[in-house]
C-alpha cells in the first residue's frame, strides 16, 4: 500500500513540475501552396474496354451475316475532367435494354 502511495505522489508530482516547463511557440507562419490540376481524360481501369476480354464466336457462315451481342457490366467508364463525347454506331434502330428501348 506504501508503495502504491509513494508511485502516485511521485506521478502527480511529475506530471504538476513538466508541466510548469512546457512551453509552446507562440507565433504563426504563412506560407504559399500551389496546386496544379491538370486536365484528365480516361478510361477507368475497371472497365472491360481496358485489358479484358469480350469472346464473339464465329461457328458457322450464319455466324457471319447476323447481328452478334455481348452483355458486359461497367464495359465503359470514362472519368474526364474537362467536356467529352463518346460516339457510338447502332446496329439497328433502337438501343435495347431487356424490354426497354432508346430510340437512336
Amino acid at each position: 500500500m506504501t508503495k502504491q502511495i509513494a508511485t502516485a505522489v511521485l506521478t502527480i508530482a511529475a506530471i504538476i513540475l513538466g508541466t510548469n516547463n512546457a512551453q509552446a511557440q507562440n507565433t504563426t507562419a504563412t506560407t504559399t501552396v500551389n496546386i496544379t490540376l491538370n486536365d484528365v481524360i480516361s478510361i477507368d481501369a475497371g472497365s472491360t474496354a481496358i485489358g479484358n476480354t469480350v469472346d464473339f464466336n464465329y461457328a458457322t457462315a450464319a455466324d457471319y451475316n447476323s447481328d452478334q451481342t455481348i452483355t458486359k457490366a461497367n464495359s465503359l467508364k470514362v472519368t474526364s475532367t474537362k467536356n467529352f463525347n463518346v460516339k457510338v454506331k447502332a446496329g439497328g434502330a433502337n438501343f435495347l435494354n431487356g424490354t426497354n428501348t432508346i430510340p437512336v
